[in-house]
């Protein structure tokens, strides 16, 4: 799932992840739906953009975390900032940060990785 407010960059995402990928995507524009589209679509992973107008990232973040069917959902920021103090507490925050503009063949292949390994932590033990 992707939380983007810039359509722009939210549609290159959705294409180079479901395209390039094969991901099953929902792109959500308005980060005021986007606990509930989250639900709803019940997804592996969320990218979620950390600044966005009427609800920062953060604040979407914390109320993911208090929706029992999403607390184990990986979310990583998107971000353009640079400041290093921010960096590393959305990085504290979340399961990971990703830099704009993005290098997608890596963020693909930290993304396959992250659920990879998203897999085998929920797999029961025996």
């Amino acid at each position: 799932m992707i939380v983007e407010d810039e359509p722009d960059v939210a549609m290159m995402l959705e294409i180079s992840l479901s395209h390039m990928a094969g991901f099953r995507v929902l792109t959500v524009t308005d980060p005021l739906i986007a606990v509930d589209s989250a639900i709803e679509f019940a997804p592996d992973l969320i990218l979620l953009d950390w600044m966005m107008p009427q609800k920062d990232g953060k604040s979407v973040l914390a109320e993911l975390k208090n929706r029992s069917e999403l607390t184990a959902t990986p979310v990583i920021f998107l971000t353009a900032s640079t400041n290093r103090t921010e960096l590393e507490e959305l990085a504290r925050l979340s399961s990971g940060v990703v830099n704009k503009p993005f290098d997608l063949p890596s963020m693909i292949a930290e993304l396959e990785v992250l659920l990879s390994l998203s897999e085998i932590v929920d797999q029961p033990t025996t």
